[in-house]
């Protein structure tokens, strides 16, 4: 690709020019934009800028991309100048080849670095790691040069070089000896402890913390005790015996201040310093009261994430890939039934395997080796996790405390969780005196506003609930019925009725609160409350402050909240919430209200603990899908509303999850399934409210839903059937099988062929004729979109890759000549979102907004459209629902219609393409959830069901193509990650033992059993076609000084300058080009 960029201090700059052609530069726009909305690029002087640190932390395939230079290739060294101490002291950065020849003169400008070598100049870029070494080095310099107080100067020359030394390792750069030899340690965060004189008396003494690589703390400084002791006054300074140099900040040196001077206690000071360290130390030490928070939270401290027997089979769900799920290249899946599973280790693979479970995994790591999480495996897991810890006692094998640690954070509020034993319950309190309430239910609301019978309905049942004592109650009505005028209403009602009252507390998607803040002024009296307050993003800046809690190390930011106690509104997110726990947690407040109260579905989240730990009077859960996976995400919505109604979690478990799983394996009776949820209805009573739109919103106009079927046009067809046919002869042959690599590959081609290993540029710059022709739902879609442009109405469009909606925005803009806003999905933020929608709701006429399913899941109204095409299908029924909402909701006027366009392969049978079995599986699921609130969790039933369109008649009549191989013209168009995992699998062809490698120019490492040893580098060329000489300086830098490690790099390149072929024979680096690349495809072919 020609520079279409220039680099300036800013950054790099794009600007269109003569050199570059019009129809990439058009591409490029498209990329530049989405990044402008996102947030990483600026819009100066008619231009898109990339700040050098955004541009910096680009992935390779990113940068190559945009067109941006590669990254730096060569060993960074770093000396220094001067000694500790001295006004002279500085670092200087220098740059050598891999024949430690110094680089002369290069051109730095920013993250840009630009050198002359091997007869040419060349460009590079430098990574985020080294860039922050770059400019922090430029910076330090600074800093000592402007001390002028000399005493400063050796507290800040190892201050500096301590964080030198950090940038340093992270960079992988090279340090000179002098500044390796030097040993410093600067603490991260004090803490104190009390030693025994052995008199009677006791001495304080303080406490060096430093962050581990999973920033948790660590006590360190073994020999700092003796160098503190030997001070008659705090130093920022202190050599200790094994000659470590300990730095500490000026605020840090008044910290040990404190501690030196409090000299000797007597025992009653030293409890009282274990206890409440706060009444000694005051601001600048502890000032906690654990008396100020709920009665739910135990303690202030590290959090300790539990692993649950039980909790196994309840989480999984993670059956079906997200979409356009990939293995890393070189990685294959273990068989699970290779793997041994006893007491002595059943803890550790049960750990691994419930990690994986939260991250939303669907394989596992023990011992090197990675499996595959199926069904199989939990229901043996479980059975020897429960077993081994039934006979604990028994067994010196078992680990005594299975709860080991997964994850840990500090200062955070450690609730009674009512996981494996119910410890806190606060489901029904004393009733309150009805009269002013029923009367003034409804007298907050401004007068112009009027309730549909279902909210009036709603806003008396939370009253009621509030009325009898209740602590909380979940309002569950389907999307768009009006839950947020339902809660105003009740909150402003509860004002009118008691004059005075605790604040409320509002936690929202950040999406969200724009909203909130927007109906409070359109709903609410404006002399009900003393005000709405914001508290999240900027607005927090007026009201931080820094504190230091008891039991802690580490000083943490709270919030002032002093004058928003009482009779005011608050609205928060749940992510500020979690940081500011501490704070919220002080206050107490007459209702809170969470909403989308999915957000703490996950029971061991530190947002959901956060949110349980509150101090409310009466909670309030608004959610319309109050379970997206398992039923465990209402219990724990539930253990907000009202802690202990719904038991344990375990009990809960053990009663409802278990006995639904166990229907499924039975083959999923719907009777039965109905009947255990209406058991489960029964049960929330009286605090569960749902309403279906179908049932209560009878003033809504109609909704029709068309499935409009299309045969897949050949090149689909013949990349679908491919999958297919690959599939059944890995079967036939016992290689191995990973169904969820195939599912994603059926479901991929199924929208477009091949799309999920196409390279990004290549599909940006198909055709529109090779774009919408070659896919049956897009070319549904265009027939779709021309009759509701007859029609001159709006529509909206799901689809979720990226990718996709780019290249659709691209191409039907051209084609409709009209102008489409960049796609909405998770990189937009909630400010920009909202006014995306505004203006698409405002303007007339035929409209297409682009939208992901699941950032269109919540906190949008879209009225303005009647249209919805779901070009992409979710897994779960409650999802896609969520996004048809967006349009088909109170505020709608006109018929809404849905289309879902579905691709047919005729070869395969009426029913048996993937798109037909994932429409039959959605609307089982749904038809299930209506009645019995049905959990759409993936289960392994439904992998087995959708991959019956590959094995259920593989025997059968109809005829289909055959498994195909790869050849060197799709090997240039496919993606920079397929080509790599080609790569590998040709490796393996040619008897290699292939894995991935995680170094600087290095993506693969093959190990044959004769010993031979390769490092290779996968060189894949496409703008411009040729090899780089970085690719080869950057494998033989990583073997230099290893005689017995080759160097190969892989690439399809067309076109390899004579100095690079020199160059690489002289370093000993072999080059497969492309004429050998294509004979060992022919001879050694691999499918696709």
């Amino acid at each position: 690709m020609n520079t279409s960029w220039k680099v300036t201090d800013s950054g790099y700059s794009f600007q269109k020019t003569d050199s570059v052609d019009k129809e990439k530069w058009e591409w490029l726009t498209g990329e530049l934009e989405m990044l402008y909305s996102e947030g990483k690029a600026l819009y100066l002087d008619s231009c898109y800028v990339i700040p050098h640190d955004t541009a910096s932390s680009f992935s390779e395939g990113k940068r190559h991309l945009l067109g941006l230079p590669p990254v730096f290739p060569y060993d960074i060294y770093v000396i220094s100048n001067g000694r500790i101490g001295t006004s002279g002291f500085s670092f200087t950065i220098t740059y050598r080849d891999k024949n430690n020849e110094p680089i002369i003169n290069p051109v730095i400008i920013g993250s840009y670095i630009e050198i002359h070598k091997v007869g040419t100049g060349m460009s590079f870029m430098f990574n985020h790691a080294q860039y922050d070494l770059v400019r922090e080095v430029i910076h330090f310099n600074k800093m000592v040069e402007e001390e002028t107080d000399s005493k400063e100067l050796v507290p800040l020359g190892l201050e500096i070089m301590a964080k030198v030394k950090s940038y340093i390792q992270a960079a992988d750069a090279t340090a000179e000896p002098y500044i390796k030899s030097t040993k410093i340690m600067a603490p991260d965060a004090l803490s104190v402890k009390v030693e025994s004189n052995g008199d009677g008396t006791y001495r304080v003494m303080p406490v060096l913390l430093k962050k581990n690589m999973s920033g948790e703390y660590e006590v360190n400084g073994d020999s700092f005790s003796r160098a503190y002791n030997r001070k008659f006054t705090a130093q920022r300074h202190y050599l200790g015996e094994d000659k470590v140099q300990y730095v500490f900040t000026k605020k840090q040196k008044e910290g040990l201040a404190k501690v030196k001077k409090l000299g000797k206690v007597n025992q009653e000071t030293a409890e009282i310093i274990r206890k409440q360290p706060q009444s000694i130390f005051t601001e600048d030490v502890f000032n906690f009261d654990i008396n100020l928070y709920s009665d739910r939270v135990q303690c202030i401290g590290d959090y300790i994430r539990k692993t649950n027997p039980f909790m196994l089979n309840g989480l999984h769900g993670h059956w079906l890939p997200d979409e356009s799920v990939q293995l890393e290249d070189g990685e294959e899946l273990s068989d699970t039934d290779e793997l041994e599973i006893t007491r002595d280790n059943v803890s550790e693979i049960h750990d691994s395997i419930l990690e994986a479970i939260n991250n939303q995994k669907d394989s596992f790591s023990y011992h090197g080796t990675k499996y595959l999480i199926t069904e199989k495996l939990i229901d043996t897991v479980d059975a020897v996790f429960e077993h081994a810890n039934k006979y604990a006692n028994d067994s010196k094998n078992v680990p005594e405390n299975p709860d080991d640690t997964i994850k840990s954070t500090k200062n955070i509020l450690i609730i009674k969780d009512n996981t494996d034993a119910l410890e806190y319950v606060n489901n029904q309190g004393k009733s309150k005196d009805s009269d002013q309430m029923t009367k003034l239910l409804f007298a907050g609301l401004r007068p112009e506003i009027r309730l549909f019978p279902h909210q009036i309905e709603g806003v008396r049942h939370l009253a009621n609930c509030w009325l009898e004592g209740h602590h909380g109650a979940l309002l569950a009505d389907d999307m768009g019925l009006g839950k947020t005028l339902q809660a105003y209403s009740f909150i402003s009602g509860m004002k009118k009725s008691l004059k005075h009252m605790e604040s409320v507390l509002i936690v929202a998607p950040v999406s969200l609160l724009k909203n909130w803040e927007d109906e409070y002024q359109k709903f609410v009296k404006p002399d009900v409350f003393d005000g709405l307050c914001l508290l999240y993003g900027e607005h927090l800046s007026n009201y931080k402050k820094v504190e230091r809690i008891a039991n802690s190390e580490e000083p943490i930011l709270t919030l002032d909240l002093e004058g928003l106690t009482e009779n005011h509104i608050i609205l928060t997110t749940y992510e500020t919430l979690r940081m500011y726990q501490l704070t919220f947690g002080k206050m107490k407040w007459s209702v809170m209200i969470i909403d989308e109260a999915q957000k703490i579905k996950n029971p061991q989240s530190l947002v959901s603990m956060a949110v349980r730990g509150m101090n409310y009077d009466f909670g309030i859960a608004l959610t319309g899908t109050p379970v997206e996976n398992t039923w465990i995400d209402l219990w724990t919505i539930m253990d907000f509303v009202a802690p202990g109604k719904m038991h344990s979690q375990k009990e809960f478990t053990s009663h409802y999850v278990k006995s639904l799983q166990n229907i499924i394996k039975t083959g999923g009776n719907a009777d039965a399934i109905e009947g255990l949820g209406m058991e489960l209805r029964r049960d929330l009573d009286p605090l569960f409210i749902r309403r279906m739109k179908k049932d209560v919103a009878k003033s809504l106009p109609q909704k029709a839903v068309s499935k409009v079927k299309e045969i897949m046009p050949p090149v689909q067809k013949q990349a679908y059937e491919s999958i297919i046919a690959r599939a059944r002869l890995a079967k036939r042959t016992k290689g191995k099988i990973n169904p969820l690599q195939i599912i994603n590959d059926l479901r991929t081609s199924s929208l477009f062929p091949n799309l999920d290993r196409m390279n990004e540029g290549l599909f940006l710059n198909l055709s529109a004729e090779d774009f919408f022709m070659s896919s049956a739902r897009l070319k549904r879609m265009l027939y779709i979109l021309y009759t509701i442009k007859n029609r001159n109405e709006k529509v909206i469009i799901f689809v979720t890759l990226r990718l996709m909606q780019q290249k659709l925005r691209r191409e039907l803009s051209k084609l409709f000549q009209i102008y489409i806003p960049v796609a909405i999905n998770g990189t937009v933020e909630a400010e920009s979102r909202q006014k995306i929608v505004d203006e698409f709701n405002s303007a007339p006429g035929f409209q297409i907004l682009i939208l992901s399913p699941e950032a269109a899941g919540v906190g949008l109204n879209i009225t303005g459209a009647n249209n919805v095409i779901h070009l992409s299908r979710s897994w779960n029924p409650a999802k896609e629902d969520q996004a048809t909402d967006r349009v088909y909701r109170i505020g709608q006027k006109r018929d809404v219609n849905v289309y879902i366009p579905i691709a047919y392969d005729s070869a395969l049978g009426e029913g048996e393409c993937f798109d037909e079995k994932l429409d039959k599986l959605l609307d089982f699921k749904r038809s299930l959830s209506d009645v019995a609130l049905f959990p759409s969790v993936e289960t392994q039933k439904d992998q087995e069901y959708l991959l019956g369109c590959v094995f259920n008649h593989e025997d059968g009549p109809q005829s289909i193509s055959s498994a195909e191989s790869w050849d060197m013209d799709e090997l240039d168009r496919v993606n920079e990650k397929t080509f790599k995992s080609i790569s590998a699998k040709l490796l393996r062809n040619l008897g290699y033992d292939v894995s991935v490698a995680n170094r600087r120019g290095v993506d693969l490492k093959a190990d044959r059993s004769n010993g031979e040893v390769l490092l290779v580098r996968c060189a894949q060329c496409i703008y411009p076609d040729k090899l780089n000489i970085e690719d080869i300086i950057g494998i033989a830098d990583a073997v230099k000084r290893k005689s017995d490690i080759g160097a190969l790099v892989i690439t399809n390149s067309t076109s390899i300058d004579q100095h690079i072929i020199d160059y690489a024979r002289k370093m000993d680096v072999r080059i497969w080009n492309r004429q050998t690349l294509e004979n060992l495809l022919r001879t050694h072919p691999i499918l696709k």
